[in-house]
């Protein structure tokens, strides 16, 4: 079940940013489906007549609607999940004001929303198990890996506290991987909803 993450929003406090920070994860039946979404992904860019290199970004595809509606069209097909954790950070007081803390707070919601899919992958097939991938779109501010592997490494099993349920967290360039870019596509979805825009949400919240 791989796991591809994605933010939106700002982590900073400085006047001016925004006023949430939010994480979106993609999870994904498996290695195998994964790849039959990245072929289907670039198949669509030849199909819009888009550039191999362009990637699919919720907040370049607002004047694009159609293309933003063949993205989720094409990704719908196949069987995946998704989980989004939001920090309001106008209800974080001064003395903890930092990006670590935005991190922590959205890292540690989507891993604890995760946790049971992991769970009951590691149920159905104790044997056959191998620990779970999880991928996040690269960020410049090296800390941000960091915390992310701190929520997502520790997750473990009630039924034996000897298995560790997630592997290494690592960063990919999203322009290399199109369940990224689906991340990316939920993440505005999701952030737009906070504003009451939910016609795209809703269009994948099924």
């Amino acid at each position: 079940m791989p796991t591809f993450i994605d933010e939106s929003g700002d982590p900073g406090f400085k006047p001016g940013r925004s006023d949430y920070f939010q994480l979106c994860a993609v999870t994904v039946h498996s290695a195998n489906v994964a790849e039959e979404m990245r072929r289907a992904i670039r198949q669509l860019k030849l199909v819009l007549k888009l550039p191999t290199e362009r990637e699919f970004k919720f907040s370049k595809t607002g004047s694009r609607p159609k293309h933003r509606a063949a993205f989720f069209d094409v990704c719908l097909q196949y069987p995946w999940r998704f989980a989004a954790a939001a920090v309001d950070k106008r209800h974080i007081s001064h003395g903890n004001q930092s990006n670590a803390t935005c991190y922590g707070y959205a890292s540690t919601a989507i891993a604890t929303l995760l946790r049971p899919e992991y769970k009951a992958r590691w149920l159905a097939d104790r044997d056959e198990y191998r620990e779970e991938t999880v991928t996040a779109d690269e960020n410049n501010d090296r800390s941000y890996l960091a915390v992310l592997s701190t929520a997502f490494r520790p997750l473990g099993s009630a039924e034996d506290i000897g298995v560790t349920l997630v592997g290494e967290v690592e960063f990919v360039n999203s322009k290399s991987d199109g369940l990224i870019q689906l991340a990316d596509m939920l993440c505005g979805a999701a952030y737009d909803s906070s504003g009451g825009h939910t016609v795209w949400l809703d269009r994948v919240r099924s």
